[in-house]
């Protein structure tokens, strides 16, 4: 989906369905196993790639939890729908840095899917 398309979608919506459906994107990747299925299914139905949730752990994008749980789909269908891959995650870190320090399989092959698209290890601005 284009960003164009992704835009469009989104303008027909509540805000609370886009909260919704960008809470489902979030809460697919942050879990082990990601849920691909549902990655795909949410980021379909406009979520914001870029969306970034709050909690106890400060602000954070979709990206960052799926590099740490090693889903290279995930990540592949995130960065194609406009991830930002210098997108601050937890403590200023980026998705990089969590596939770079992840035990998970799956998680080196992110790295080098997020070194291939530009991605740092540094820490980013918050």
């Amino acid at each position: 989906m284009s960003e164009e398309d992704r835009r469009a979608l989104r303008a027909e919506r509540s805000v609370a369905e886009l909260k919704a459906i960008d809470e489902e994107l979030w809460d697919a990747c942050k879990c082990y196993p990601v849920d691909e299925a549902a990655v795909e299914q949410a980021l379909q139905e406009g979520a914001d790639p870029n969306y970034m949730a709050w909690g106890v752990n400060g602000g954070q994008v979709a990206l960052g939890p799926a590099a740490l749980n090693g889903s290279v789909r995930a990540v592949e269908l995130l960065l194609e729908a406009g991830a930002d891959v210098h997108a601050p995650g937890f403590r200023g870190k980026s998705a990089l840095f969590w596939a770079k320090t992840s035990k998970r399989d799956g998680a080196q092959e992110v790295a080098q899917l997020l070194r291939d698209h530009g991605g740092t290890d540094e820490l980013l601005p918050l």
